[in-house]
């Protein structure tokens, strides 16, 4: 056979060994990093008070029970005839083999073992998935906290007097929620929503083939158009934990707040890890309204826990407020937090209400009760869908007349506690103005949609900024115009203003702050009376202009 016709099998060969070693190393990567995800922590499973039947829960058991077994090693062959010969050779032949002990688990004290029972797992096998390499060097790894993905959420968020499924008291108002649920709507009624924007909807639905979709494209249809200060998707990194650290941070795909602006600064700062969501000080605080939403093959009980778990914030976050400066809380049994969660798949909107009530036991902590109020069928037919687009946005406008009352009443215990004046409702109607522009579009009030945050610090730019130079307008008129206001002024405003003049304005952070040179000297929630304001993001609806100066005489604003 010719020399060329016995190349080519070699060359075949060489080829299917070359191609089929790549095939072989990734998966066996994959493999090594699917093994390393998801450490819980041994103290974990010991506080839990019920372990469910899950897979991790096999895996620590399998830790903490079955132990290496330790071959048996060979016996060992016995020398014979010359010794020393025989021993140089097998030191010539690279002495005794080791392969035989291979396996025996080394000798562990007590505090050893005690030690490798408390860290289990080591820092080096999570610095490929987001731990801190110093974490990792130093062999302490961090602990892991679980999700509402995870099987032991539902018993974590119990154990911490969280209980999503109520077979307590309902809450007392249960009745006079569910009326103002079902209050009927213009917006929502056949003569504006017709059969065929009914069947446009059910279309939708369907097309909606992942969360994100459903969230885009569904929800908007359902919340329609409001001014409710509404963030999405944001995860409360600012909060205290509810659960010791058991379980992550509460992520809402949705939530209803007030403007900080609305809020006394003091209430802000005194209850600021229970109702300031985010570090993102200006979006909206207080949540009391929250929605989860699953795809078409999303888990419905996961989603429940996810409600239940953000509603226990809410809940939290009004009985601080309206215990706000008195002695104790205030459990009246009225529940004013309010969750929803709707699954595509099944086109199933639901309402629930969450309500605290007193600690089991002395000293204990509050406990949180999650009630079903109604439940809707979006897809079913257009009374059904009327119907729960009523209760939804029948329920987010009661939740946030709840937070109002709950708002007026700290802001009147702050002012009797810090001796300061209430302000005027025209203040705060121009701070809420302000609020709005200075978001940064992270906080939508229209619709369900994000945006990213500005980065530029108002409160950098503030005190390197000059008032506006004047008109030259006509001295007659300018005569006129200062005396208008001079005369209009009281003894207390005039004070005011002339302790201004000496400080340059600017809003940044949610107040109004006044420097000198680049000392601040004062912040407030009111506006400053008869002096120029600069706002570095310009006023909105102004034309992109920064300054602004509030004449107390006539109420009016004027811009530049």
């Amino acid at each position: 056979m010719p020399p060329g016709e016995e190349a080519k099998p070699q060359n075949r060969k060489r080829k299917r060994t070359v191609e089929a070693a790549p095939a072989t190393d990734p998966p066996a990567k994959r493999r090594k990093r699917s093994r390393q995800r998801f450490k819980t922590p041994p103290e974990f499973w010991d506080n839990l008070s019920r372990v469910p039947l899950c897979r991790r829960a096999l895996q620590e058991f399998n830790r903490r029970t079955v132990l290496l077994s330790a071959p048996k090693p060979p016996v060992r062959s016995v020398l014979e005839g010359d010794l020393v010969k025989q021993l140089k050779r097998f030191a010539r032949h690279g002495g005794p083999s080791l392969r035989d002990i291979r396996g025996y688990p080394e000798a562990e004290t007590a505090a050893v073992r005690e030690m490798s029972s408390s860290q289990s797992r080591s820092g080096s096998s999570r610095t490929g998935t987001g731990t801190n390499p110093s974490n990792a060097s130093s062999g302490t790894t961090p602990k892991t906290r679980i999700s509402s993905k995870d099987p032991a959420f539902e018993q974590g968020i119990i154990d911490a007097d969280i209980y999503p499924y109520n077979r307590g008291p309902k809450p007392n108002e249960w009745k006079e929620i569910n009326e103002q649920l079902a209050q009927p709507r213009p917006s929502v009624s056949p003569s504006r929503f017709s059969e065929g924007d009914f069947e446009r909807f059910q279309l939708i639905n369907e097309e909606a083939r992942s969360e994100d979709q459903v969230k885009s494209e569904v929800i908007p249809l359902i919340a329609g158009k409001s001014t409710i200060p509404s963030v999405h998707n944001r995860l409360f990194t600012n909060l205290a934990t509810m659960t010791d650290n058991v379980t992550s941070a509460a992520k809402p795909d949705y939530y209803d707040g007030s403007r900080p602006t609305e809020l006394n600064q003091h209430v802000r700062k005194d209850l600021r890890p229970y109702i300031v969501p985010s570090k993102r000080l200006h979006e909206p605080l207080l949540p009391n309204f929250f929605t989860e939403v699953k795809g078409p093959d999303g888990k419905a009980s996961e989603m429940k826990l996810q409600a239940t778990y953000d509603a226990a914030h809410g809940a939290r976050a009004m009985l601080e407020i309206q215990s706000y400066g008195q002695d104790g809380y205030n459990y009246d049994g009225n529940a004013y937090t309010f969750a929803s969660t709707y699954h595509s798949g099944t086109g199933s909107l639901k309402m629930y209400a969450m309500h605290p009530t007193e600690p089991a036991e002395p000293g204990g902590r509050p406990q949180y009760h999650m009630t079903q109020m109604r439940g809707y069928d979006l897809t079913d037919n257009l009374d059904s869908h009327l119907a729960g687009k009523r209760a939804y946005r029948n329920g987010r406008e009661l939740a946030e007349k709840y937070r109002n009352a709950a708002i007026a009443r700290a802001n009147e215990k702050a002012n009797e506690i810090h001796n300061s004046a209430p302000a005027s409702s025209f203040t705060t109607e121009v701070t809420t103005l302000v609020s709005e522009a200075s978001l940064g579009g992270s906080q939508s009030q229209t619709s369900f949609t994000t945006h990213q945050e500005s980065e530029t610090s108002m409160d950098e730019l503030a005190p390197d900024v000059s008032p506006p130079a004047k008109r030259s307008t006509p001295k007659t008129h300018r005569s006129s115009r200062q005396k208008r206001n001079t005369g209009g002024l009281s003894a207390q405003q005039s004070s005011a203003a002339s302790t201004a003049q000496s400080g340059q304005w600017s809003w940044a952070n949610g107040a109004f702050q006044c420097f000198q040179g680049q000392t601040l000297v004062k912040s407030q929630d009111q506006t400053p009376p008869d002096v120029w304001v600069y706002f570095d993001q310009s006023w909105p609806g102004e034309g992109g202009k920064k300054w602004r100066r509030w004449l107390s005489a006539t109420n009016q604003m004027e811009y530049r």
